[in-house]
């Protein structure tokens, strides 16, 4: 009998970890149901195939609803213009002697590039790029396979409409500004200071992701000795965006049949979107319970 229970219990488990990813959202006056699937930079595409009805829901959904348009040509020329510093600094001014040796170094080794040719760009810009080189080194990254960005490029393909939650402004706020300038110029020097930080980071948060652990991924991030790129500071400026992003979601969540895919890194946690849109009225629950 303890055999039985045991596999009962272990396939249960299993269920409820995939049922975590995807959500199907409903009440509050909508005409039908919509649903929001969760996804990780690390993780490979391939891991959809372990979500039971995923696909078949995404066929049936009318249009995409993600962070921004992946495919907006003017936006991302518009984010490159807000990647650089101001005219009057530039990369050896913010940093001393040896700081500007080692960012030097780093940016030779992760991006084959002599530093001259970004020293005009933000530091925050910058760390990203080297992050990105850093866990595809070191963690088994393949950004052409990566499943945060899969159902973007799929809608592409087959025409579907895609509509993003983030202005443009907002996206250059996100990406470029939300933090200070002298933030940024520390934060940088953490990552190549300490590379494994951000690799581990990475992995623990898709380790919680595959196991559909939205949660902890939210409190992964939140913790106090968190000193990577993604911290206390950036999660709770996701938070202020979940609640306008509520906000934005009401008219189509109201059409329903819409298929939401965001990174996971937004969605658990006590101020995570699936939390605010519980507050605002709707039933958000595991599809595959």
């Amino acid at each position: 009998m303890k055999k039985y229970l045991f596999i009962f219990v272990f396939c249960f488990s299993c269920l409820v970890a995939n049922a975590q990813l995807l959500w199907q959202i409903s009440g509050n006056g909508v005409s039908a149901k919509s649903y929001l699937l969760a996804t990780d930079q690390l993780t490979d595409q391939s891991f959809f195939d372990s979500i039971p009805n995923l696909f078949k829901i995404y066929g049936q959904c009318s249009q995409l609803i993600t962070e921004f348009e992946y495919n907006d040509s003017i936006m991302h020329m518009i984010l490159l213009k807000a990647a650089l510093l101001p005219d009057t600094t530039n990369l050896k001014k913010l940093y001393n002697t040896e700081e500007y040796n080692l960012l030097k170094e780093a940016v030779q080794l992760y991006l084959n590039l002599p530093i001259e040719q970004i020293g005009q760009l933000k530091p925050i810009y910058i760390n990203e790029l080297l992050r990105q080189q850093i866990i595809i080194k070191w963690a088994d990254y393949n950004p052409d396979r990566s499943s945060d960005n899969f159902f973007q490029r799929i809608a592409i393909e087959q025409g579907m409409p895609m509509i993003g939650l983030d202005t443009t402004n907002e996206v250059v706020y996100i990406h470029y500004e939300r933090e200070p300038l002298p933030w940024q110029q520390q934060e940088l020097l953490r990552t190549i200071k300490y590379p494994e930080k951000e690799i581990q980071q990475a992995k623990t948060i898709s380790r919680y992701y595959q196991n559909g652990k939205l949660n902890e991924i939210a409190y992964q991030v939140q913790m106090p000795d968190n000193q990577t790129s993604i911290s206390y500071s950036d999660y709770k400026v996701y938070a202020a965006r979940n609640k306008e992003w509520v906000k934005k979601l009401e008219p189509y969540l109201k059409e329903g049949n819409q298929m939401i895919v965001l990174n996971c890194i937004y969605l658990g946690g006590d101020d995570g979107l699936i939390a605010q849109l519980r507050k605002a009225g709707y039933k958000v629950k595991p599809v595959n319970k």
